[in-house]
């Protein structure tokens, strides 16, 4: 019996087996991108089927161009900043989970949370506004969905240098649960959470504390940022109580009210918690009421889970709200790491209300929407619509992905449309910061695999580990069948030709038989 680079797999017990299975799945995104070399995914063969044409009036078939070579020090033709939807960033959670011999419930398993840790470039083109959309769509095929044959990408250009745009001034309320669950290591993560993010701001932003357990207390007022001050008051906090989790946000969406109302720029709240309220109201429509509350009169929320008792779905519920988002630190240097990687990708809002409207061409349908928070989908016919309540600035460059499919050919062989055809068109609207409502759409048409941008290629497999990885959660927690969840080990074989350096975690199968 092979073992695997974790160790997992020498243990008899089935479940940490299939975890073990799911581990180099779950990997972390590949290196920091100054250490990454920029190469392509292996692209999957161009299908060599009799065309089925849902574009008639299309005159010439797309001419297609291999990628053009990235200039020095940059990717040619992509963006330089990525703009990327709010919701849960990164899948720690999962990870920690699958580390410790676990196999994650399914509603851990978010596509936006694994698309957010990894960066996903598209061709954008000129743009004259704040956002424009834009969009690539190539046949692909995803192991537990059968039905879906296309991918599209959707992407963001802007007429506004995403490299160079400053933040505005930011007045953050961080509010930490002091509550008896939090004690030992909750706790230090936690205390290094605050730290590293007061290590971030500048001295025109403002910072302030409160702690909660059974009662709120403000630790320190709204101030310009002191980081080595702050640092004694967090490291002076001390776990013991009752968790009121209602009273600590409400308290810390009243301060953020208070010391937001002259405040020359945004106001957040960043809550770290490990999201286990025992104390006072605990339903999660109470919680969802003060964030959307809190986001009418111009307050984001931030959700930092802290230990292995961490209560997700509340955390992923409020990060749909307006202003939101949500993550999870697994330890005092994660904290550290992961704050000072990107801490615009959690606080730089640059636009709200984005409502993209999808209208598949005539015998097409959508399948899915993969990449945005929550349960945002709204058909009406073959018409799809969603609302993402938010778009952060980020140094990774993120992506919504859409699944189409024709209709009626779920049972039948796959016979692609020819390149250059349109399999539909999306439109989007959305307000900037300042109110102003803007529009702009795109055609989504059929090319080789072998001419999409990265982003698109990388992202059909994200999306297949997503769905399998899913899937082998439904089969464990739902179905009891993890025999049936072993058999989803094709994932491992489509990773095993990719050269791309992004997806380096990904590209180390680990795959055995409950037998092995």
């Amino acid at each position: 019996m092979r073992r695997c680079r974790y160790g997992l797999l020498t243990r008899p017990r089935a479940l940490p087996l299939l975890a073990a299975l799911l581990l180099p799945l779950a990997g972390r995104a590949g290196p920091p991108d100054e250490e990454r070399k920029k190469s392509h995914a292996a692209a999957p063969s161009p299908r060599a089927a009799a065309t089925y044409d849902f574009d008639a009036d299309v005159s010439a078939e797309l001419v297609d161009m291999a990628p053009p070579a990235p200039a020095a020090g940059a990717e040619a033709g992509f963006e330089t900043v990525g703009v990327t939807a709010g919701g849960v960033r990164g899948i720690d959670l999962v990870r920690a989970q699958i580390e410790a011999g676990e196999v994650p419930k399914p509603a851990l398993i978010t596509a936006e949370g694994l698309l957010s840790e990894h960066d996903l470039p598209l061709r954008t083109g000129a743009c004259d506004q704040l956002l424009c959309v834009r969009a690539e769509t190539i046949d692909a095929t995803l192991i537990t969905e059968p039905a879906v044959h296309y991918i599209a990408q959707l992407g963001f250009a802007s007429d506004v240098d995403l490299a160079t745009l400053r933040r505005p001034p930011l007045n953050v309320v961080v509010v930490i649960d002091q509550s008896t669950s939090m004690n030992g290591a909750p706790m230090r993560t936690a205390q290094a959470a605050a730290r590293a993010l007061a290590s971030q701001l500048r001295p025109d932003d403002q910072l302030s504390l409160l702690g909660f357990g059974v009662e709120p207390r403000v630790v320190s007022s709204p101030q310009p940022p002191n980081p080595g001050a702050f640092g004694v008051l967090v490291d002076g906090l001390v776990a013991h109580g009752a968790t009121a989790l209602e009273r600590g946000l409400f308290a810390g969406f009243e301060l953020a009210r208070r010391s937001g109302q002259w405040f020359p720029g945004a106001t957040r709240v960043v809550l770290i918690t490990d999201d286990r309220p025992n104390v006072g109201r605990t339903t999660q429509g109470t919680f969802l009421a003060l964030a959307r509350a809190a986001a009418s009169r111009g307050v984001g929320l931030t959700t930092i889970g802290v230990g292995a008792q961490f209560d997700a779905p509340l955390a992923y519920a409020l990060s749909g709200v307006a202003g939101g988002n949500a993550l999870y630190l697994r330890s005092p240097e994660h904290a550290r790491a992961r704050l000072s990687e990107d801490l615009g990708g959690l606080v730089h809002e640059l636009a709200r209300a984005l409502v993209i409207e999808i209208e598949p061409a005539p015998g097409m349908r959508v399948v899915d929407v993969y990449g945005v928070p929550g349960e945002l989908l709204t058909r009406d016919g073959d018409r799809v619509s969603l609302r993402v309540e938010t778009l952060f600035v980020s140094k990774r460059r993120g992506a919504i992905y859409l699944a189409l499919a024709p209709k009626g050919r779920a049972n039948l062989p796959r016979a692609p449309v020819r390149l250059g055809a349109e399999l539909g068109r999306v439109s989007i609207r959305y307000r900037t910061m300042e109110g102003a409502l803007l529009s702009d759409r795109v055609a989504l048409r059929n090319r080789s695999p072998r001419g999409a941008s990265p982003g698109l290629t990388r992202g059909a497999l994200l999306l297949d580990q997503f769905t399998v990885t899913r899937r082998v959660g439904e089969l464990v927690h739902e179905s009891g069948n993890v025999q049936a969840a072993y058999e989803l080990r094709a994932l491992a074989e489509r990773y095993t030709p990719v050269t791309d350096d992004e997806l380096q975690a990904q590209r180390e199968p680990c795959w055995r038989s409950p037998s092995s």
